[in-house]
């Protein structure tokens, strides 16, 4: 049995271009091995048992326990060593014997899109070896990985993405980039893992990018056109939005006639395609390839926001709007977000990294009225779709803290006064929660925000991960601080990915003092 792709599957081999300088100096050593896979890395590789020559390879698109022919080229000059051994890097990969586990993938470009690095492995084996990237996380910063759960698996590993980014080629192609080259877009009409709205959209702007013959912006000329292309849909209401980034017209030769008259005949297009609520657009002059909102954008065709539903709540969402991409299993991880936290009514909440308060707002509702939930969001943008939000769901006891986390906890732990952090106190003094609640960024809430939570003394804290590493890392600063792990509860919000979200309860450690 063959694999679907043709590439090299070590993310270390060289670029083919290399490899064919290298062997224009001259033809290099070659020698092949056939090599057992052995145990998964923490990025959806695995890898293997030591090889004389190299020690340990780490491969894409093979699984656990397979068998595989590895040709591994020595360095061209042959005078390189590396611990007493010539220096051999990797050339090719062969599957021999395959895995019980491996199955079909679902897209036709797997493998080499930059995206997906699970679809070769059956939902089962993906949420298995989830649960182990956890628990061996966990292990390592010396937490009690037993306290990990089986992973909360999705009805929908496909077609379940209700946001997805995609990059212009120069030729002005919408796609995602090549894997290992990102200098490269691989362009695309559909994406297997994005909501059926969100493929039909791509397929259209795609289309109209090809009718219209627009140059997309090259980032290494720093011109063009089109640079990004963002699709948003809501599963709650089956409409969609997209926004459209490109070099701001002005700079570009043609004048601004020419292509505003592309954006309205884009407008024309994707209004014909069903569920269409909204098509914006932002000019964006930054270099780099990277979406940015420098400017706001301006609605083109259509409203500004899409509405979605979550916990029986509504949201409105706009391009910068912050929840989660799997709304089926952001469903399944706010139940159990509420069911580990066990909000009483009456209590005080405090909420970090809020966004648009897809916790905020159900923790206030279980609350109720005596109590309050306190969300704190940097971005102002999802601070104000959160405040529109409580007052549309009726939530008086909702509020938010415009700010940084690590700066409003230096002011409510009394680390600094509010006047050197705020300005002005943004909750009473004295204020205290009997639950906190994060949800960081995937580089984890880092030493400072952990020391002050600890400092806040909670009955209880409640942590949501994206990253099972930074998890560990942040989880384990709390342990010398009297708090312990209770439990650790996996939810699969990435199926055909190697991510995976974990939700964590901690508890004051017996004789630590906390209340």
């Amino acid at each position: 049995m063959q694999p679907r792709r043709r590439a090299p599957y070590n993310p270390r081999a060289m670029d083919p271009d290399e490899v064919q300088a290298d062997r224009e100096s001259g033809p290099p050593a070659v020698t092949r091995r056939v090599v057992t896979t052995e145990a998964w890395t923490g990025e959806g590789r695995v890898r293997t048992e030591p090889l004389q020559e190299t020690g340990p390879l780490e491969l894409e698109g093979f699984l656990p326990g397979e068998r595989v022919e590895v040709e591994l080229e020595a360095t061209p000059d042959g005078g390189v060593r590396r611990r007493g051994r010539r220096a051999w890097r990797l050339a090719s990969a062969r599957l021999l014997e395959s895995s019980a586990d491996r199955v079909e993938p679902g897209c036709p470009v797997f493998g080499l899109c930059g995206g997906c690095a699970l679809q070769h492995a059956s939902y089962a084996a993906q949420l298995a070896w989830k649960r182990e990237r956890v628990q061996a996380a966990l292990a390592r910063a010396g937490l009690p990985a037993e306290r990990v759960e089986p992973v909360l698996g999705a009805a929908r590993s496909y077609a379940y993405r209700n946001k997805m980014e995609f990059t212009f080629s120069p030729e002005g192609r919408p796609g995602l980039h090549r894997r290992g080259r990102w200098r490269e877009v691989l362009p695309l009409e559909r994406c297997p893992i994005a909501l059926h709205p969100i493929q039909e959209a791509l397929g259209a702007v795609a289309r109209w990018a090809e009718a219209e013959r627009l140059p997309g912006y090259d980032k290494e000329a720093n011109r063009g056109f089109l640079r990004h292309l963002l699709l948003r849909a809501s599963e709650a209401g089956g409409e969609w939005m997209a926004v459209l980034a490109t070099t701001p017209p002005a700079t570009l030769e043609g004048g601004e006639e020419r292509w505003r008259g592309a954006l309205e005949r884009l407008g024309e297009r994707l209004a014909a395609v069903e569920g269409f609520a909204s098509l914006q657009w932002v000019e964006d002059a930054e270099p780099g390839d990277a979406l940015h909102f420098a400017r706001a954008p301006r609605v083109v065709r259509g409203a500004a926001t899409i509405e979605e539903r979550l916990g029986g709540l509504r949201f409105r969402l706009g391009p910068e709007t912050f929840f989660q991409t799997h709304t089926a299993q952001a469903e399944r991880l706010l139940e159990t977000a509420l069911a580990l936290a066990a909000p009483a009514a009456g209590e005080r909440v405090l909420d970090l990294y809020a966004g648009v308060g897809t916790f905020t707002l159900p923790l206030a509702r279980a609350v109720g009225p005596a109590g309050e939930a306190v969300g704190v969001e940097v971005v102002e943008a999802s601070v104000e779709a959160g405040r529109a939000a409580a007052r549309e769901n009726g939530l008086g006891n909702a509020r938010w803290v415009a700010a940084k986390v690590r700066s409003f906890l230096a002011g409510l732990s009394g680390e600094r006064p509010w006047s050197t952090v705020l300005g002005a106190p943004p909750l009473p003094e004295g204020w205290r929660p009997g639950l906190v609640l994060l949800d960081p960024p995937r580089s984890g809430a880092g030493r400072k925000v952990m020391e002050r939570i600890a400092a806040l003394r909670p009955r209880r804290i409640l942590y949501v991960s994206c990253n099972p590493e930074a998890l560990a890392e942040d989880l384990a600063l709390l342990v010398p601080r009297g708090w312990e792990l209770a439990v650790a509860r996996p939810v699969d919000l990435f199926p055909q990915t190697p991510h995976v979200e974990t939700v964590a309860l901690l508890h004051p450690a017996a004789g630590s003092g906390s209340r």
